[in-house]
């Protein structure tokens, strides 16, 4: 199967993936998209989907099995080739935002969902249960048919298996084509065949530890820049963040009466949307909001990591005592968004160059973010309460302006210096 991609330009999948990349569980990603929400600000970002980037990560295995490959055998790359194509097909509607919610509110778990459905036991009660265009789970029998071997598969997605380091690593295929495919959407200046070549630059060694060629450095360093801007936009893009803000908003009142369970989490973007519209409670919401006018920023709040109780609050809680300073601030359609980052903006990674001497590269960042929204207009006078609010919101994680790294006014960079 020959496959037109923006960023790798035209190749080939080879026969086995040619086969497997049409199975149901697999195409449903094509519904799903890459970004966790839809935004009138990335456009382009916001329409990728994962179906394209599963294509995207077979191809830098296919570069990769032709050099750093050569190592292992034909019975365990064929296992590695069939665990990428299957590595994301688990992912819910709007990938991250929906899959945590589940976790918070309802306890489910993303990797234990992707091996369910590879067995066909995403529904309890019935193992038929179709997963997209009215289809049901097909792929493992379409992989025994070709002399695959299921259990090494499972070994690898299970992370049992020292191969599961280049699909599920710190640095691995999938989050080379994740941060090369996001830089090209949001135009960003970059070299395309760089994501190939750092491909090459991983091996696992006899020990079951992942490598990286020494000579490869500059290859690590562009990878981590441009990670780095790719989360930058969409952490501090304040539609995007008040898309996901609605959509959360809506997605845990649906589960509060019931309307969305974790059996939904195989549905596609647009038939969950559809979904959320059938409810009275959520309907307004994706209409006017989601869909119409998103809400304004108000605030943004940067604040550096402190291993403190009240930062490993769960988000819900964070978000209802900020909402509750906001009812005594004004009267207004207040949306608070609670974004808890570590390793967004960069990571901490230990590794072993190929010569097997161990090496750290960059910091990992952590941060407690919070987002303040409104729909409609500015309440009248809220400008000269701001800093009064932002002391109350520190005071909330019983720390002070000081560790405030960011601060965003009416969606514009600010100084919190400037405002006291």
């Amino acid at each position: 199967m020959n496959i037109f991609d923006p960023l790798y330009g035209e190749f080939q999948l080879s026969p086995l993936s040619s086969v497997l990349a049409t199975a149901p569980e697999v195409r449903r990603l094509s519904q799903i998209r890459l970004l966790n929400s839809m935004t009138p600000t990335l456009s382009t970002l916001g329409e990728l989907r994962r179906y394209a980037h599963t294509l995207g990560v077979l191809h830098l295995f296919s570069q990769w099995r032709k050099t750093a490959g050569s190592s292992h055998t034909n019975k365990e790359l064929d296992a590695l080739e069939v665990a990428i194509i299957l590595h994301d097909v688990a992912t819910p509607p709007f990938g991250h935002l929906f899959e945590y919610l589940l976790k918070e509110e309802l306890g489910w778990d993303h990797e234990t969902a992707a091996v369910d459905t590879l067995l066909q036991q995403h529904v309890q009660e019935d193992a038929g249960h179709q997963i997209f265009a009215g289809k049901t789970p097909r792929v493992m029998k379409m992989a025994s048919r070709l002399d695959i071997d299921i259990d090494l598969v499972l070994e690898i997605l299970r992370k049992r298996h020292s191969l599961h380091h280049l699909i599920f690593g710190s640095i691995d295929f999938d989050n080379i084509d994740n941060v090369w495919r996001m830089a090209w959407s949001l135009g960003f200046p970059m070299q395309r065949a760089e994501a190939s070549e750092l491909a090459k630059a991983l091996a696992v060694n006899k020990d079951g530890n992942l490598t990286v060629a020494q000579q490869s450095m500059p290859l690590l360093e562009t990878w981590a820049t441009l990670r780095e801007k790719v989360y930058e936009v969409l952490i501090f893009d304040h539609a995007t963040v008040a898309s996901q803000a609605i959509l959360t908003e809506a997605l845990r009142a649906a589960m509060r009466t019931g309307l969305v369970t974790t059996e939904d989490w195989t549905l596609t973007d647009e038939l969950l949307l559809e979904r959320l519209m059938k409810s009275k409670e959520t309907r307004k919401m994706i209409s006017d909001d989601y869909l119409g006018v998103l809400p304004k920023p108000l605030l943004t709040l940067k604040f550096d990591w402190q291993d403190t109780p009240l930062f490993s609050l769960p988000r819900l809680a964070i978000q209802d005592a900020v909402e509750e300073l906001l009812k005594v601030l004004a009267v207004a359609k207040w949306h608070v968004y609670v974004f808890k980052e570590r390793g967004s903006f960069s990571k901490k990674l230990n590794l072993l160059y190929d010569s097997g001497e161990n090496f750290e590269f960059g910091r990992l960042s952590k941060s407690l973010i919070v987002y303040i929204f409104y729909s409609g207009s500015q309440p009248k006078g809220i400008s000269k309460e701001l800093p009064g609010l932002i002391e109350s919101i520190a005071k909330l994680f019983s720390t002070n302006v000081e560790s405030l790294s960011r601060v965003y006014i009416n969606g514009k960079n600010a100084s919190a210096k400037s405002l006291f």
